[in-house]
């Protein structure tokens, strides 16, 4: 999961960088940053249960 966090927080800030003013990019950013909290909600509350 961890590797998935680094994907998809790396596919932001390239995405971000040069795109970030156009609507449609400006909602796959924010639909990626939604996905990444939930893959880290998910993976801290699995370390909170070790």
């Amino acid at each position: 999961e961890l590797e998935e966090i680094i994907r998809i927080n790396i596919e932001i800030i390239k995405n971000s960088e040069e795109y970030y003013n156009q609507e449609e990019t400006a909602k796959y950013i924010s639909q990626l940053r939604n996905k990444r909290n939930k893959i880290m909600n998910s993976y801290i509350r699995i370390l909170k249960e070790a």
